[in-house]
This record gives structure tokens, C-alpha cells and sequence, in this order.
């Protein structure tokens, strides 16, 4: 059960960091904060309704993380045919101690490793599993996952709980799931809207 994988923390204490400032999008909505930190271990939960901002919020971590390619695992929450065909041809391209690798984690989040490779076009639930598995055999210093536990069952959630816990690099993770997000994470970043303002509280 789990992932034995603990992740690389950055050696720098501090891997993101804003001053107080707004954050806009291309749809109007002004997102006001205080300040954004994330720490070399930081397991950050961001809440809020549909439509609040959290999307804008990750897509702009994701444009201003410094050398974002190599430190960045980004989960997104909907994934097109095209790239899940994509993300399998990478997986099926890596070397055989990689496969074994990444097809030993997707076995302890309970997924059948030789029907996925056998797969055209993995389910979600089995494409989010390989895209875990991808991302903590890459030990990036942070992973960015967008309501990883759609499309999962319960036994898998628990699974990927159990990893989470472990996982030593920071974590951003956006989630509907508050139980989830209770087990894995430890603070929070809320998003309130008013019109076409939103807010962002960071909570301890």
C-alpha cells in the first residue's frame, strides 16, 4: 500500500514566493492577496466554490514558478483524448527500471500495471494514477494536483493518501474533497468572491 517514494524538498527554504499584490485573468476576475509563500515542504490545500478563482490562482503558479520545468509536477483536473494518448506513448518510452518504476506505484493505488499498458486510451481514473506516478518518479520540489481524486475509487484515495502523507516535497493540492485534504495537507489557502473580486485568505 502506498508509494514508497518520499520526494526531493528544494534545498532552498522558500520556492515561491509574491508580495501582496492582485492576480487578474483574461476573464476580469481580480484575485487580492496578502502574500503567497510556498516552503520547501509546505502541504497547502486551496478551497473555494466553482468559479472563485482557484484555476487562474494555479495557472498563474504555474507561469512564475522559477525554472518551472524541471521543479514543477502539475496534475491538471480534465485531461483531452489526445494527451492521455500522449502522456501513455511517454510512459511506454521510458527505460525498463522507469516502467518498473511507475507501473509499481500504479499497482499499490490498485490498478492492474499490464492492462494499462495493453490500454489505446487509459480510463480517467487510471490516467490520473499513471500521471501520479509520473510525477513522483520525476521528484520534482513541488506537485500541483487539481482534484486528483476524481474518477478514484475509495480504496485508491486511501492509497493515495497513505502517499501523501509520506511525500516530503511540497504539495499544492486543489480539492473539493475536505476529508481528503484534512489527511494530506496543512494549510489553507481559501478563496472568497465578491463580483468580480476574489479574495485569499492563508489559514494555519
Amino acid at each position: 500500500m502506498g508509494i514508497i517514494q518520499k520526494g526531493d524538498p528544494s534545498r532552498k527554504k522558500t520556492i515561491f514566493q509574491i508580495p501582496e499584490s492582485s492576480i487578474e485573468s483574461g476573464h476580469q476576475l481580480i484575485i487580492q492577496h496578502c502574500g503567497l509563500v510556498i516552503q520547501a515542504k509546505d502541504k497547502i490545500a486551496v478551497i473555494g466554490k466553482n468559479g472563485c478563482g482557484k484555476s487562474t490562482l494555479v495557472n498563474y503558479l504555474i507561469r512564475h514558478l522559477p525554472n518551472r520545468q524541471k521543479q514543477l509536477v502539475y496534475l491538471p483536473q480534465e485531461i483531452s483524448a489526445e494527451q492521455s494518448k500522449e502522456i501513455l506513448a511517454e510512459i511506454k518510452a521510458l527505460s525498463n527500471e522507469q516502467l518498473g518504476e511507475i507501473m509499481t506505484i500504479v499497482r499499490r493505488l490498485g490498478s492492474n500495471p499490464g492492462r494499462l499498458l495493453e490500454s489505446k486510451l487509459p480510463s480517467p481514473g487510471e490516467l490520473r494514477k499513471l500521471l501520479i506516478a509520473l510525477g513522483v518518479l520525476k521528484k520534482p520540489v513541488l506537485m500541483i494536483l487539481d482534484e486528483p481524486t476524481n474518477h478514484l475509487d475509495l480504496p485508491s484515495i486511501e492509497c493515495l493518501e497513505t502517499a501523501l502523507k509520506k511525500y516530503e516535497a511540497a504539495l499544492l493540492i486543489v480539492s473539493h474533497d475536505r476529508q481528503f485534504l484534512k489527511q494530506t495537507t496543512n494549510i489553507v489557502w481559501s478563496i472568497y468572491k465578491n463580483d468580480n473580486q476574489a479574495t485569499i485568505d492563508v489559514l494555519f
